[in-house]
């Protein structure tokens, strides 16, 4: 950020719309928009508009510090539906039944997750969201809810991708595992325009939020261009 930030002429600046703590408040997240303004060297101004998702760890000292931060373009939510700013119910999630043991339960829903999107397509998507779950396309307007995250991913996958896969790089949990985020890299595979496979690579982030019932669903899931490592 800092060759960015050193010119005077470009400036970022971000607006959080929903924000949900884990129930003994040690994670929590930040979703909203963001606006960045610059300038090319022939002294043009460019502008672009997103959404992003901040993970918050609070520290030791009561301070929280960002564990993860990913945006991409598009608007944040179709014109005339951007909500406003509130804060989100935490779930009455199950007691804790370690870290370990709920480290591996995270784990193995992200590989359910990747697994049901392979065989299932879109349908396999929605399964793991929340009624309430977001899902952050690159270029597109944020999708809130099964339905609206149904068309986005069946468009991606009618879009010429003939497979998805991901890989978590990392697991970052609450202290009472009500609230839970993998990270990492992903993988596409498809034919591009002029018929030849072509392969794309990003970074995901996504935030999980943990029901009564002690299952895992994705309450937010971000998905970015560039190299996952």
């Amino acid at each position: 950020m800092e060759p960015f930030l050193a010119n005077p002429d470009n400036s970022l600046r971000w607006t959080p719309l929903l924000q949900e703590v884990s129930n003994d408040a040690t994670l929590g997240y930040t979703v909203g928009r963001y606006r960045l303004s610059a300038k090319t060297a022939e002294g043009k101004a460019v502008f672009e508009e997103g959404k992003y998702l901040s993970v918050w760890r609070k520290q030791a000292d009561g301070t929280w510090k960002i564990a993860v931060d990913l945006g991409n373009p598009g608007l944040p939510f179709p014109e005339g539906t951007e909500p406003p700013a509130a804060v989100r119910e935490a779930a009455g999630a199950p007691p804790s039944r370690g870290a370990e043991a709920e480290e591996a339960s995270l784990r193995q829903a992200d590989a359910a997750f990747e697994k049901a999107v392979a065989e299932r397509g879109a349908d396999g998507c929605v399964e793991f969201f929340a009624d309430d779950g977001i899902l952050y396309d690159y270029g597109r307007p944020v999708a809130v809810g099964p339905q609206a995250v149904r068309a986005v991913v069946s468009a991606i996958l009618e879009g010429g991708i003939s497979s998805l896969a991901w890989e978590p790089l990392g697991v970052e949990l609450s202290g009472d595992a009500s609230l839970g985020m993998t990270y990492g890299g992903f993988e596409t595979k498809g034919k591009g325009e002029d018929g030849q496979e072509k392969v794309s690579q990003g970074q995901y982030a996504t935030v999980w939020r943990k029901l009564p019932d002690g299952s895992w669903k994705v309450v937010v899931d971000v998905a970015n261009q560039g190299v996952p490592k």
